[in-house]
């Protein structure tokens, strides 16, 4: 089936001599060869500027300029994306020491957005006014000028399912990782999580003391709705 672009980017695409250019957003996670050190996480943008994505000041990550090129990615007849090569410059060798240290990018995840600008600046964004693609590494190959990775579907089969636990009391998030985002500075209160809601509530209070912006216990990842399982009485 062809690839269906939301009602809006769709307008955008016909409209002719476009005031806004279209953007690209890369989410490339990698991995350590040791894994007593959390993945990287690497954002960069076809945009000229720094782009904050999704808009929003609490929720929102920050994508960074970064000279790339794509090969079209298009949907098959059944449905299934091919595989996509991604070419980042690599003059200023920006990208060598996380090849290093990230086992060439093999098997590592790998997101693309595609949106329009002004979707990063209206007020009214709404959440499909992007298209998403997953994609998994599959290798990489450096030259002085370039480094190319080819980007794959995800292997079904290799999939774990279900890919993660719903447990009521306790967090599921990395303490001070991404999804979590308690600022670990020398100034933070806490070091260490029990992962609890009580714990993520006190790292709540200490980010307001620190008059930075309250993520918990908003961000716990846990699910306190579900109920508790009780045997036959």
């Amino acid at each position: 089936m062809p690839l269906i672009l939301p009602t809006t980017l769709k307008a955008a695409s016909e409209r002719p001599h476009a005031r806004a250019p279209w953007v690209w957003l890369v989410d490339l996670e990698v991995e350590r060869r040791t894994k007593t050190l959390p993945a990287v996480v690497l954002r960069f943008t076809s945009a000229a500027n720094n782009v904050l994505w999704p808009p929003d000041p609490t929720e929102g990550a920050t994508f960074y300029p970064l000279a790339f090129e794509m090969t079209d990615i298009e949907q098959t007849q059944e449905g299934d994306l091919p595989s996509v090569d991604l070419a980042i410059d690599n003059t200023a060798r920006t990208l060598m020491r996380y090849l290093h240290a990230g086992r060439g990018f093999e098997g590592n995840r790998a997101t693309v957005y595609l949106t329009h600008q002004e979707a990063l600046t209206t007020p009214a964004f709404p959440n499909h006014q992007f298209v998403r693609f997953d994609f998994i590494v599959s290798s990489a190959v450096a030259t002085e000028a370039t480094v190319t990775m080819r980007l794959e579907q995800p292997n079904f089969f290799q999939i774990r399912v279900p890919s993660a636990r719903f447990v009521a009391r306790r967090c599921r998030w990395e303490f001070g990782g991404p999804e979590c985002g308690y600022p670990i500075t020398t100034a933070a209160a806490y070091t260490s999580c029990a992962k609890t809601i009580d714990d993520c509530i006190q790292r709540g209070m200490d980010e307001a003391f620190r008059n930075l912006p309250v993520l918990h216990p908003r961000r716990f990842g846990g699910f306190p709705g579900i109920p508790t399982q009780r045997g036959p009485r």
